[in-house]
């Protein structure tokens, strides 16, 4: 645990943090197939980074209340504020922590005794890709992107042959 006192050292933790969520969020991006609809990970990550900046709100916090104790009450002594100060931190570490293993407990509960809540079956997520229901008006519009795409990119036939022929005798 990082002393009140030292609050840089608490930023730098918090800032670590972070970006180390940003960092895994790169990874798993460059790992997995793009998609067009969040995924849980994706809504767990954006919790992440919800839930990481509450530290740095409740650091916020402290030190507001500080200036605040101090301004109302002058003749108090830091140790009386600095006791109230970690009264209040250890509140909130109380709460979050069991806030963040609580919410894990019920994610992994759920996905104990109802593991389709969180996955779906291959149709299904095809189903909800897929723009168009039937395979042929979706070959027709790859048809007409192709050929809109040649309109403005010609190719030269003759290449295409050479480097097929060319291709095929390897």
């Amino acid at each position: 645990v990082i002393p009140l006192e030292k609050t840089g050292d608490r930023i730098a933790s918090i800032i670590t943090f972070i970006l180390t969520i940003m960092a895994l969020k790169y990874v798993i991006n460059d790992e997995l197939p793009g998609k067009d609809y969040q995924t849980w990970l994706d809504y767990y990550l954006l919790i992440s980074y919800v839930l990481l900046t509450l530290p740095a709100l409740e650091l916020l916090a402290l030190q507001v209340l500080h200036v605040l104790w101090r301004s109302i009450d002058p003749d108090e002594s830091l140790d009386v504020i600095s006791a109230k100060h970690e009264g209040l931190d250890l509140a909130f570490a109380i709460v979050f922590f069991s806030f963040w293993n609580g919410s894990h407990l019920v994610l992994w509960l759920t996905y104990k005794f109802c593991p389709e809540c969180f996955y779906h079956s291959w149709d299904k997520v095809r189903a909800t890709q897929d723009h168009y229901p039937d395979q042929s008006v979706r070959a027709e519009e790859t048809t007409r992107l192709c050929s809109s795409f040649c309109e403005y990119f010609p190719i030269d036939q003759s290449e295409l042959d050479s480097s097929a022929s060319e291709s095929t005798s390897d």
